[in-house]
C-alpha cells in the first residue's frame, strides 16, 4: 500500500454507523504515539477514579462510636493515596494479621467478610483498567489490514486521447490494460486460493472477493444467417454476482443516498470458430498468415480479430487483445 496515496486525518467510513463511523487515519510513526497517549491516559484515568471511590468508601464509613482495630486500619488504608494493588495487598496483610487472633466462631466469620468485601472496590478497579489497557491496541488496525482506509483521488476521471499522436497514445493505453490484466491474473492467483489468505497485497480492496453465482443458459451469441447456433455446445457458462453495494465491495465510501448498486453477469460458452475464419490477403512482413476471425464487425473493419501465425515462431503461448467497441473478443 506504500505506492497508493492514503488520506491522513479525519473522515467519516459510511460503512458502520453515525457513531462508529467517524475514523482517523495517522502514519505509522503518529499511530505509536497515539496508542502511547492513550495507555497513559487509561492509566491517569483509572488513578484518579480510584482515588474517588477510596474517598467515597471512606467517608461512608466514617461514623461516630468505638470501633475495632480491623476498621480503623482499612480506614487508614483506604485514606492514604495508595494505588489499587497496593490496598488490596495492605487489606490482604491486615486480614492474615488479624486471622491469627481470631481463630473461629462468629467474629473470624465476620473477618472473612468485612475483608474481601472491601477488596472488590480496588479489584474490579485493577481489573478492569488493565482490561482497558489491553484493548488500547484495538484502536487500530495491522498492516496487513490496510484497506480501511481514504485514498486520494488523484487520477480519477476518463482517459483522454492526444489529437496530435493517437498511434502512441493509443498504443500506450492498450500496455496498460495488458499490465493491468496482468496483474489482475496475479492478485487472483494469490487471493482467489481461500478466503483466510492474509498477504497485504490481497487487503487492498474492500473485499478479498466478490460473491457469485454460477449456471447454465442458453447461447448468448444467437443463430447466424444461415440458422447455425454460434456455440458449440448446447448451453453456455453463465457468471453473475447478483446486486452488489458498491460501498460494501468496491470501496466506493459514500453515504446511503449516494451510493450504487452494481451488477457484473459473464457468460462464456466455446464457438464453432472455423466456419467463421479465412485465411487474410495481406500476411506480414515475413510472409507469415494472417487469419480473420469473422464474427462482426469493429470499427468499421469485416472482421473481429486478427491472428498473426508470426506468434507461433516466437512461441507465444497466448495473446490479450482489447478491441474498442460494441464487440469485443478475448483471445487466449
Amino acid at each position: 500500500m506504500s505506492s497508493i496515496p492514503v488520506y491522513t486525518g479525519f473522515w467519516h467510513d459510511y460503512t458502520l454507523d453515525r457513531a462508529n463511523g467517524l475514523t482517523l487515519t495517522l502514519s505509522v510513526k503518529w499511530s505509536a504515539f497515539l496508542l502511547a497517549a492513550l495507555s497513559t491516559f487509561v492509566a491517569i484515568v483509572g488513578g484518579c477514579l480510584w482515588s474517588l471511590t477510596a474517598f467515597a468508601i471512606h467517608q461512608w464509613r466514617a461514623r461516630p462510636g468505638e470501633e475495632d482495630g480491623v476498621f480503623i486500619q482499612q480506614q487508614v488504608i483506604y485514606r492514604n493515596p495508595l494505588p489499587p494493588w497496593s490496598v488490596i495487598l495492605e487489606l490482604l496483610k491486615v486480614y492474615a494479621a488479624w486471622r491469627s487472633s481470631l481463630r473461629g466462631g462468629p467474629s473470624s466469620r465476620r473477618l472473612v467478610r468485612r475483608s474481601f468485601l472491601f477488596l472488590l472496590p480496588p479489584l474490579v478497579v485493577v481489573i478492569g483498567f488493565t482490561t482497558a489497557g489491553i484493548f488500547v491496541g484495538s484502536v487500530t488496525r495491522p498492516t496487513y489490514e490496510s484497506n480501511n482506509v481514504k485514498i486520494k483521488p488523484i487520477n480519477c476521471g476518463v482517459m483522454v486521447f492526444n489529437d496530435t499522436n493517437p498511434e502512441s497514445e493509443l498504443e500506450a493505453t492498450l500496455l496498460k490494460y495488458v499490465s493491468t490484466t496482468l496483474a489482475s491474473r496475479a492478485y487472483a492467483r494469490s487471493c482467489y486460493a481461500g478466503s483466510t489468505t492474509t498477504l497485504a497485497t490481497c487487503s487492498e480492496y474492500a473485499k478479498q472477493s466478490l460473491p457469485f453465482s454460477q449456471t447454465n443458459v442458453t447461447c448468448p451469441f444467437g443463430k447466424d444467417s444461415n440458422g447455425t447456433s454460434l456455440c458449440s455446445v448446447d448451453f453456455a457458462f453463465n457468471l453473475d454476482t447478483g446486486l452488489l453495494d458498491t460501498n460494501a465491495y468496491l470501496g466506493m465510501n459514500a453515504p446511503k443516498e449516494d451510493r450504487l448498486l452494481f451488477r457484473r453477469s459473464t457468460t462464456c460458452s466455446p464457438i464453432q470458430m472455423l466456419e467463421y475464419t479465412q485465411l487474410s490477403n495481406y500476411p506480414d512482413s515475413l510472409g507469415f498468415s494472417v487469419w480473420e476471425y469473422e464474427l462482426g464487425p469493429v470499427m468499421g473493419t469485416n472482421y473481429t480479430y486478427l491472428y498473426n501465425t508470426h506468434a507461433t515462431a516466437d512461441s507465444v503461448p497466448y495473446q490479450i487483445t482489447f478491441v474498442f467497441g460494441f464487440n469485443r473478443l478475448f483471445m487466449y
